[in-house]
């Protein structure tokens, strides 16, 4: 099979399992409890990027470049001195705040943002170096060990979230020391250089990447600190049915992604261009067919397994319009990252947040969850815009200066 057939494959299995654990965690723990778990998770989203400095981003290209071992070996690396130091800095936030639940805190802290983001990543590595089989294999086995835990909780120990939390961490744990032994990735000092080399442009990324998760999960926190835990429940679940709406429109645009590394090196600009609008249209049409399916997907839920997620439908049906935007934001900003011009997108994107949190709020005050739904529609249109047209203008104006740069130099 071909490397495009086999990323779409590991994505799509990864969203069917990842969606099938969110489920079953909606079901057992009701919307009160999930709207609970929504909002821990949203602060892991937006720490994440800082925890694991930027490591989806820099992971391909060091792969390209120096093999999946060293690249695997610095995901490592990124999890002990980067991730574990930042959730100790939440834990001791957690006991000045005066939680109630200090160890829930910690340990779904733990798994979200350090261990599952980094293990999910390391098959990014693989697909790089070329291993795309075993990418296959591994990005289907995490979403299946955090699947198994959700079960397995679910089924000795009911709606328990402690228990809950507990057994997906060691879970996660386990599954990531095996992935590295299994691979031979343990190389710590090829590692530890590869990571001394991207910790600064990681960051970078890792800037974008708070910025972006605030705009995804701003609302969240407005929304739940606003209207409730029960109301957050309904809202979280309608969010995560189209954030994994998205998972196929990212399948696409993963393929481009060490591509516009490689043309931005070469200084291939209008190859970039042409590339980043056959990725965009190719994840429109994407996401316009997943949009639909997620319609369809809540009418059914909400009419069976999830009939106490009140307005789950029309809540989807808003957030969901989101999926086909995807498309844009992510090859017009993998064109920026590949450009060296975080800067730009991460101001971009800040502007997205403020925006998204200000609709949230507003639209939950005016008309409830169906009022912030809205305003994060608004805030997704507003940030594809503006990142389509500054990643067109700075390739235009790479363009130009290609060219002139040769005339210069002939005279």
């Amino acid at each position: 099979m071909s490397k495009r057939v086999l990323t779409t494959c590991g994505e799509l299995g990864k969203t069917a399992l990842s969606g099938a654990n969110f489920l079953i965690l909606a079901v057992i723990f009701g919307p009160s409890t999930y709207g609970e778990y929504v909002l821990l998770a949203a602060v892991a989203a937006i720490l994440t990027p800082i925890a694991t400095a930027g490591y989806a981003n820099w992971v391909q290209p060091l792969a390209a470049d120096k093999g999946a071992g060293s690249a695997i070996a610095s995901g490592t690396i990124v999890s002990v001195v980067v991730g574990l130091p930042l959730v100790l800095v939440v834990f001791a936030v957690g006991v000045v705040a005066q939680s109630q639940s200090l160890s829930v805190l910690v340990l779904v802290i733990l798994s979200e943002m350090v261990i599952y983001p980094i293990w999910s990543s390391i098959s990014y590595a693989l697909l790089a170096d070329g291993k795309a089989r075993q990418y296959l294999v591994v990005s289907l086995v995490v979403p299946s060990v955090k699947l198994l835990a959700t079960v397995n909780s679910a089924y000795f120990f009911g709606g328990s979230f402690l228990a809950w939390s507990a057994m997906v961490s060691s879970a996660g744990i386990l599954g990531m020391i095996l992935t590295l032994r299994i691979l031979k990735s343990d190389n710590l000092v090829s590692g530890w250089r590869s990571f001394r080399h991207w910790l600064r442009r990681g960051f970078g990324f890792a800037a974008v990447g708070v910025a972006s998760s605030l705009t995804d999960n701003v609302d969240r926190l407005v929304v739940g600190s606003h209207l409730g835990m029960h109301e957050l429940g309904v809202y979280g679940m309608s969010g995560k049915l189209s954030a994994y709406g998205s998972v196929p429109v990212k399948a696409v645009a993963i393929v481009a992604y060490p591509e516009f590394f490689k043309q931005a090196a070469s200084t291939d600009y209008p190859g970039m261009l042409k590339l980043m609008r056959k990725t965009i249209s190719r994840g429109v049409g994407t996401g316009i067919i997943m949009w639909g399916i997620l319609i369809i997907g809540s009418i059914i839920a909400s009419k069976t397994i999830l009939s106490d997620y009140v307005d789950l439908v029309q809540c989807t049906i808003l957030m969901a319009a989101c999926v086909p935007l995807r498309a844009v934001q992510y090859g017009a900003g993998d064109v920026l990252y590949a450009l060296d011009k975080s800067r730009m997108r991460l101001l971009v994107t800040l502007l997205g947040a403020a925006i998204s949190a200000t609709g949230a709020f507003v639209g939950s005050y005016l008309a409830g969850l169906i009022g912030a739904a809205s305003g994060l529609l608004i805030a997704q249109i507003l940030v594809a815009s503006l990142l389509w047209w500054f990643a067109e203008k700075s390739l235009r104006i790479m363009m130009t200066l290609d060219f002139v740069a040769p005339t210069v130099e002939s005279r």
